[in-house]
């Protein structure tokens, strides 16, 4: 398996053909007809960013003006997540995006990787983005119809990453939300930068 930063997925897809799949079968729809369950289980740390009054920022662009917006955004983003870290990218989803954290992507420590990732996200002022991380067991696999099939994440952290970062903070500025058990023994002080921690915003 490589999983060194000498290698790094280029996505989901990526690594689902470069390692064999834990979950491989058939099931019935209950009428007949089969349809394929393809995957791998792993521990992963999820985060989920979104830009902060987004229907306020854009009310007054054009449609192709929104669109040079949130795909501005998306490129600074995934720059600052994949410059470092081992993250890959999952989904665009309107203005949010999902991005995987995991030791079978290179991370040593995928939550940390995960808060350190958002604390460079969060140090933006001009996007002002609520992030919202969660980490667990979850499933990489295929997903959709003989005529189109796509990769992403399916598991709990990946709906309590996305409600941590639906959560709006006041004033809507920049914001990172976790799960308090997800830290475990871990401190913030060797999780986060000094520098860093004096941008506030944090809650978990």
């Amino acid at each position: 398996m490589r999983t060194s930063l000498q290698y790094r997925y280029n996505s989901l897809e990526d690594f689902l053909t470069s390692n064999p799949l834990e979950v491989d079968g058939l099931l019935n729809d209950g009428s007949g007809a089969l349809f394929p369950v393809k995957g791998r289980e792993m521990e992963a740390a999820i985060l989920f960013i979104d830009i902060s009054g987004f229907s306020r920022r854009t009310v007054a662009l054009t449609p192709t003006e929104t669109l040079i917006y949130v795909n501005n955004f998306f490129a600074w983003a995934t720059a600052e997540a994949l410059r470092r870290l081992p993250g890959i990218v999952d989904k665009y989803i309107g203005d949010e995006m999902m991005v995987v954290f995991s030791r079978e992507f290179g991370s040593v420590d995928p939550f940390k990787d995960a808060i350190q990732c958002a604390m460079t996200e969060h140090d933006s002022l001009s996007y002002c983005p609520h992030i919202g991380i969660a980490a667990g067991l979850v499933t990489v696999g295929y997903v959709g119809t003989p005529l189109k099939y796509n990769c992403s994440v399916f598991g709990n952290p990946v709906a309590l990453a996305a409600r941590c970062a639906s959560i709006r903070s006041v004033q809507n500025r920049s914001c990172v939300i976790c799960p308090s058990e997800n830290w475990g023994s871990r401190t913030l002080e060797e999780t986060v930068p000094t520098q860093k921690k004096k941008a506030g915003g944090w809650n978990h």
